[in-house]
């Protein structure tokens, strides 16, 4: 191998590298609250979900084109594995995602309502905490 070659291959390596670190910083920023991923949900268990969609998904468009996306479904049906999934793909596609329980997110607006913060803190803070986020799961 050429020096040449010997450089080329030690830059694609180093590429790949930051980007694989990037990735991970973003999944670890985003707060999950365990690895979930869209191969280990078990589709057949629920024949109301339709794997194609979930692909098509995690492809991250709708992302990218800011729609929303909101996932309804008895108690145990993978909604929250799904979510933490596709958060996790768009995270390895390079938007940053914030994890958030709905209760955490009722406890910070009843704090602020209360006085306990501004409502001007509280976004502030939520602001400061989700800066760029395009995907916040909730």
């Amino acid at each position: 191998m050429s020096y040449r070659g010997f450089l080329a291959e030690l830059l694609l390596a180093e590429c790949d590298d930051r980007a694989r670190r990037r990735s991970e910083r973003r999944i670890k920023a985003a707060k999950f609250p365990r690895e979930k991923s869209l191969r280990a949900f078990d589709f057949d268990a629920n024949s109301n979900i339709d794997a194609a969609v979930m692909h098509t998904l995690a492809k991250c468009e709708w992302v990218q084109k800011g729609q929303p996306l909101c996932l309804i479904g008895d108690s145990g049906a993978g909604k929250s594995h799904l979510l933490i999934a596709l958060g996790t793909e768009a995270a390895m596609a390079g938007n940053r995602v914030k994890y958030t329980l709905a209760t955490q997110l009722a406890n910070e607006l009843v704090e602020a309502a209360g006085g306990v913060r501004t409502r001007q803190q509280a976004v502030s803070d939520e602001t400061s905490v989700a800066n760029g986020a395009v995907f916040e799961i909730v």
